[in-house]
């Protein structure tokens, strides 16, 4: 027997989350521009300055695993628009998942895909010798990384606003249903 909360059962979920990681383009933006970004300026004139707990590129390294995960979560949850467009919304609701585990389906799928830049950036940092306190590092990545829910939120927030010219037409179409 399926263990389930709100309808979402661990398949669909890995389904979800599988579908998720599987878009190259979100992919791309959130992972290989922070990289090469990363690249391209960690090493600047000037950056021998010691910050509080590490270095120029530790600091930098946080600042864009911020934004990959940040951009990384808006993205995904906001494909919900996307899926009202072509249909899914409707093909789920057919099924037992309630509102609440699609919601979360969302949320979980939206983490799982900002912990990738937030993994890629740390890896990248640690072997191009980025001077950091450890624990200091890894607070900043975790924070990073939940911190990018509220952005997930908004991606959702965002993809759920129904689309203006859809409701308009669908209102004059049931305003002409009426007057037959």
């Amino acid at each position: 027997m399926t263990i389930t909360v709100a309808g979402l059962t661990p398949r669909f979920l890995a389904l979800d989350i599988r579908r998720q990681l599987r878009n190259r383009q979100t992919l791309i933006i959130t992972t290989v521009l922070p990289v090469i970004l990363y690249l391209a300026l960690f090493r600047q004139k000037g950056v021998d300055v010691r910050f509080a707990h590490g270095d120029f590129a530790s600091w930098m390294a946080a600042g864009l695993a911020l934004y990959g995960a940040a951009s990384a979560a808006t993205t995904t949850a906001a494909q919900v628009a996307v899926e009202r467009s072509t249909g899914w919304v409707r093909t789920v609701q057919l099924t037992p998942l309630r509102p609440a585990g699609y919601l979360a389906s969302k949320v979980i799928g939206a983490l799982t895909v900002a912990a990738v830049p937030v993994t890629v950036i740390a890896a990248l940092a640690l072997a191009t010798g980025a001077q950091v306190e450890t624990g200091a590092f890894a607070l900043a990545l975790i924070i990073a990384w939940l911190g990018s829910a509220v952005f997930g939120a908004l991606g959702l927030a965002l993809g759920s606003v129904p689309d203006p010219a859809a409701g308009s037409s669908r209102a004059r179409t049931s305003r002409r249903s009426w007057r037959w």
